[in-house]
């Protein structure tokens, strides 16, 4: 990232460094398009990437025309996150 932004670089790494060891929800909002699951998706990737345990929630299932865009994410509904997480809120 610092290639491409790098008057964000460090202040990005702290917020990653901040969430700790954690699982990580990328949490969306009610009736997800495109734009949230587009959100959650690309920093789920990336703080997946940045070896964080990291899972999708939004209130809604994401509608069955979108699911292209997460076949490798996973979605859960905000009622089955279980236990301690921290969570980052996208699109809302």
């Amino acid at each position: 990232m610092a290639s491409y932004f790098p008057a964000f670089s460090a202040r990005f790494h702290q917020v990653v460094m901040a969430l700790g060891t954690a699982p990580i929800a990328v949490v969306g909002h009610a009736r997800p398009d495109g734009d949230c699951i587009g959100s959650q998706v690309a920093l789920a990737r990336v703080l997946g990437a940045l070896g964080k345990t990291v899972v999708c929630a939004n209130p809604d299932p994401v509608p069955r025309r979108l699911r292209f865009l997460a076949p490798d994410v996973a979605f859960l509904s905000a009622d089955e996150i279980r236990g301690e997480v921290g969570a980052v809120f996208v699109d809302c």
